[in-house]
Order: C-alpha cells, then sequence, then structure tokens
C-alpha cells in the first residue's frame, strides 16, 4: 500500500503514532517491509512532524508543544515519535 503514494500513508501513520502509543510496536513490525524510498520518507515524516509548529486548534489542550504543562516531562506525542526513530534508525 505504500509503495504507490508513501508520503500520505506514512504522514497518516505518524500522526496516530503521535496519539496513541500502543501502535509504535505493531508500525515497527510493519515497517520492515518497506522498501529503502519508504524508509526516507518515514525519517522525512519524523522529521517534519519533530519541527512542524503545532498550533493551538490542532491538539489537545493538555499539551504544549514539547513539554507538558504540568510538569518538566516530554509531552507523550514528542515521546511517542522518539521511541518511534530511535526504532527506526536503529535498523
Amino acid at each position: 500500500m505504500t509503495h504507490n503514494n508513501p508520503i500520505i500513508i506514512l504522514s497518516v501513520i505518524i500522526d496516530q503514532i503521535q496519539r496513541f502509543d500502543n501502535f509504535i510496536s505493531v508500525i515497527n513490525d510493519a515497517l520492515k517491509y518497506l522498501s529503502p524510498l519508504a524508509y526516507d520518507i518515514v525519517c522525512y515524516t519524523i522529521l517534519h512532524a519533530l519541527t512542524t509548529p503545532i498550533s493551538p486548534t490542532s491538539i489537545p489542550s493538555y499539551i504544549d508543544g514539547k513539554m507538558s504543562r504540568e510538569n518538566a516531562t516530554p509531552a507523550q506525542w514528542f515521546q511517542n515519535l522518539c521511541v518511534l526513530s530511535a526504532n527506526v534508525f536503529k535498523k
């Protein structure tokens, strides 16, 4: 499915990983079937998600950028992307 238009599919996957941390292991297992071009696009979409400014209307109010408002811990979406990128770049 990702061979025809990997940017759209992988953007949706990265978006879902930012919201739900239980997808990381499943997606990590599925990524081993990607082509080399799709791996490059995974890297691009992860970097794009990490560097794109987040508007307050697109995310829940409890997330303030890369750090959570309540304490000095990283926001959940940021942790999820970091775990996924560590798994992807390890391969």
